[in-house]
């Protein structure tokens, strides 16, 4: 049961696991309680299908209150209301900072991003992108550098799994790095949550057949200025295993910053390392 205080024309969410399937919109859920307005409308996720999750505009229910001022939900049409998803929910923050929360899943559109290299580009992944894949990501030398995320040896299943959830609507971006018409290497963001919604976690990887040529520095430097133009983020955290220098070299030409030494943080290949954090800030 949810009860609305008429003083404060807030609703007191405290008892909301009454009804687990009631969720405040993105728009107003501050500091659990969601400001109202007569005609404010909610839906409940459960009824929204997956395939509509994106969509702004859903069946919902109307909130009404009986003579006890107990909220009363019933059916209504639709109503245009931001999507929102319980994993990305908004913190407060100051009016007038140029700060809006982040509401929900975005669907990226594909996506296609140039650099200063010429025959190197960024763009989405695509499913005819398999063979190229398992070429460059079973290695290795690659799989050495990289966070768990990345398996080796690098399977037909790793690949067909992962050029299915690249295209899944997120607030992260996956791209493949192409040259030549070829996907040879992989970079991207994966978003923050919560305090650290502002914040991206920024990787790559490229194919050891085309090391040394400036390719990873090229496609670091492109989606960086991309990412810091968008209001997603204002920050990127690139963290580097300490026996990784050339990729230190390639964040330091980019504009990344050393930070700090994150010691013994790091078991890869059966040895402990240091984690050197590098990260670049979009300027106030």
């Amino acid at each position: 049961m949810i009860r609305i205080n008429k003083t404060t024309s807030c609703v007191d969410w405290g008892e909301r696991n009454a009804n687990p399937n009631m969720l405040p919109p993105a728009t107003a859920a501050y500091s659990g309680s969601l400001r109202l307005s007569p005609t404010y409308r909610i839906r409940p996720w459960s009824s929204v299908p997956a395939e509509q999750e994106i969509s702004d505009r859903h069946s919902c229910l109307s909130l009404k209150t009986n003579k006890e001022g107990v909220f009363i939900p019933s059916l209504v049409a639709t109503v245009e209301t931001p999507a929102f998803r319980p994993e990305f929910q908004p913190s407060r923050r100051p009016e007038g900072r140029g700060f809006k929360p982040k509401l929900g899943h975005q669907k990226n559109p594909s996506m296609h991003i140039s650099t200063n290299l010429a025959g190197c580009v960024l763009r989405s992944w695509r499913p005819e992108d398999k063979a190229a894949l398992l070429l460059h990501a079973n290695n290795r030398n690659i799989w050495r550098n990289l966070t768990d995320m990345f398996p080796h040896p690098y399977t037909e299943t790793d690949a067909d799994q992962w050029l299915s959830s690249s295209l899944n609507p997120s607030t992260s971006i996956y791209l493949a790095i192409e040259v030549g018409g070829e996907a040879v290497g992989g970079i991207g963001i994966i978003a923050g949550t919560g305090i650290g919604q502002y914040t991206g976690q920024f990787g790559y990887w490229l194919g050891e057949s085309l090391w040394g040529r400036g390719i990873a520095t090229a496609s670091a430097s492109a989606l960086a200025t991309h990412a810091l133009a968008q209001p997603q983020f204002v920050r990127l955290e690139a963290p580097v295993f300490a026996w990784n220098p050339a990729s230190m070299r390639v964040l330091e030409k980019v504009g990344f910053i050393r930070e700090g030494v994150l010691r013994r943080s790091v078991f890869k290949d059966g040895q402990l390392t240091d984690s050197i954090m590098y990260a670049k800030v979009r300027d106030a």
